[in-house]
């Protein structure tokens, strides 16, 4: 609710600028079998791991539960996110966002049985990531409150497979229940752009019919496998 708040306050500022801003809305996926390419929730007998990415630039959200009856360790030290062939380690990782219950000094985060913790990082797109050309270009019927029902807006859209995803990362986490058997799980899942989509700002909380009538968004991007980027396009 407060991210969606946020939003509304940010787009709303928007509305009333002299300039045009559009937002660029990103669709992410997941390659990993064990988990819902849609909701991107890991679950096992033993732990859960809910990822939301919603909000404004690429932030990877993390909510870790523990399941059983025994604390669960995460090893911060051997755990980092990966773009590319770059392993960016989570120990005073830039753009690390802690809770109250994680001491930055500390390497290992404890999970008391049946507790969750989470945990937010910020990664960095490429930066011609708001120029990166899209593929398709459609009119679509306005569906926004006070709309005439006449009118329409542009928005352009490319779709991707993983192996021409314009941009991909890794996450990788070191988990155990008994640290000193050495026995760890070693997790290591990668997100990748599988949409995008761009259309001006005021348009983007509202929704839109395709070119068969269908409805496409009703408050559209408030998904967890969404993120979005705001700019003002060049002249």
């Amino acid at each position: 609710m407060k991210t969606l708040l946020l939003t509304l306050i940010i787009l709303g500022s928007m509305f009333f600028s002299s300039c045009t801003w559009h937002v660029r809305a990103i669709t992410l996926r997941t390659n990993a079998s064990e988990m819902d390419s849609m909701s991107l929730l890991y679950a096992n007998d033993s732990f859960s791991i809910a990822y939301d990415f919603y909000g404004a630039g690429l932030t990877m959200k993390m909510k870790i539960f523990n399941k059983l009856n025994i604390p669960l360790t995460i090893n911060w030290a051997q755990s980092s996110y990966i773009i590319g062939s770059q392993s960016i380690s989570y120990v005073n990782s830039y753009g690390w966002h802690n809770d109250s219950n994680y001491n930055r000094a500390s390497l290992v985060s404890t999970l008391p049985p049946h507790t969750f913790l989470q945990k937010a990082v910020v990664i960095s797109l490429p930066v011609n990531f708001i120029s990166l050309p899209l593929q398709n270009h459609y009119k679509h019927k306005v569906m926004t409150p006070g709309a005439d029902a006449h009118d329409s807006f542009s928005i352009s859209e490319s779709d991707f497979k993983i192996l021409n995803s314009p941009f991909s990362f890794r996450n990788y986490l070191s988990l155990s229940y008994d640290p000193a058997s050495g026995k760890t799980i070693y997790l290591d899942q990668t997100f990748w752009v599988a949409a995008v989509r761009d259309m001006k700002a005021i348009y983007f909380l509202g929704s839109y019919q395709d070119e068969s009538g269908n409805t496409k968004f009703t408050q559209p991007f408030t998904s967890t496998n969404c993120f979005y980027i705001s700019y003002l396009p060049k002249e």
